[in-house]
C-alpha cells in the first residue's frame, strides 16, 4: 500500500482514529495524574549556596546529616530559623501556581536540621516538604518529598517524610 499525503486541512488521525484517540486520553490522563508535572528531583539539595567564597556541597552528605530527631514545632514560617526561613521564601515557597501562593502548613527545627511542609497551590493543590541542615554555620536545602495529603502537625510529617536515608 503506497503511502498518500492528506488533503490540505485533513489530518492523518482521521484515518486512524483509534490510535489518535488513545493518544489523547493518554496525554490529558498524564496532565491529570501529574506523572509529567513536576521536573525537580526529590533528591535535589535546593537553596545550597555556591559561588566565590561558598564552599559547594554535594547533596548525597548533606542529606545524610538532616537529622529528624528532638525536632520542636513551627506554626509559623516565622518561627524557623531565620536562614531557614530565607532558603524556604527564596526556594519551594515562591512558586505560584494559578495565581495562588504557596502556603506554609508547619515545620520543625533543631539545633542542626529543620524541615518545612508547604502546600502549592493551583486548581489541585500539591503538598510538599523540604528538609535543610546546618552545615559550617549556613543553612542549605537537604532532601525534598511529595506528600500524600495536607499535614498540619510535625508529628505526622516526621512519619510522612520517614527515617533519614
Amino acid at each position: 500500500m503506497a503511502y498518500t499525503p492528506a488533503p490540505v486541512g485533513q489530518s492523518h488521525c482521521r484515518s486512524k482514529r483509534n490510535a489518535c484517540a488513545l493518544l489523547r486520553v493518554a496525554t490529558i490522563f498524564l496532565i491529570f495524574s501529574g506523572v509529567g508535572g513536576c521536573s525537580r528531583p526529590s533528591s535535589t539539595a535546593i537553596g545550597s549556596a555556591t559561588g566565590p567564597g561558598v564552599a559547594a556541597y554535594n547533596p548525597d552528605d548533606v542529606q545524610m546529616q538532616y537529622n529528624p530527631s528532638n525536632l520542636r514545632e513551627a506554626k509559623q514560617l516565622t518561627d524557623l530559623p531565620v536562614g531557614v526561613q530565607t532558603l524556604a521564601n527564596s526556594g519551594p515557597m515562591k512558586d505560584r501556581l494559578d495565581n495562588t501562593p504557596t502556603k506554609f502548613l508547619v515545620g520543625g527545627f533543631n539545633q542542626s536540621s529543620a524541615i518545612v511542609a508547604y502546600e502549592q497551590g493551583g486548581y489541585v493543590p500539591g503538598y510538599y516538604a523540604q528538609s535543610y541542615v546546618l552545615t559550617d554555620s549556613h543553612w542549605v536545602g537537604s532532601r525534598s518529598w511529595r506528600l500524600q495529603g495536607r499535614i498540619t502537625e510535625l508529628s505526622d510529617l516526621i512519619l510522612a517524610t520517614g527515617p533519614s536515608p
